[in-house]
């Protein structure tokens, strides 16, 4: 099953991405706080991390979530 992290989803989002996983095929995780090089961490043991415009998505963050820092996480 297919794990996705979604950092600062509002209430609208979420079910409207509920709706979309009626059939349960994603183990999804609603992360009550944006992205950013704090809270990169958050998203360990997920394949996909889902972000909104609010997000710091820096060089950083971006080579954390994918393996390439030195604290990685995937």
């Amino acid at each position: 099953m297919i794990k996705i992290a979604f950092y600062d989803a509002k209430e609208y989002d979420k079910q409207s991405f509920m709706a979309a996983n009626a059939d349960n095929e994603f183990d999804i995780r609603y992360l009550e706080t944006r992205l950013t090089k704090d809270t990169y961490k958050l998203a360990e043991g997920c394949d996909v991390v889902c972000v909104f415009v609010n997000d710091d998505i820096d060089r950083f963050v971006i080579d954390r979530l994918c393996g390439k820092g030195s604290s990685s996480s995937r």
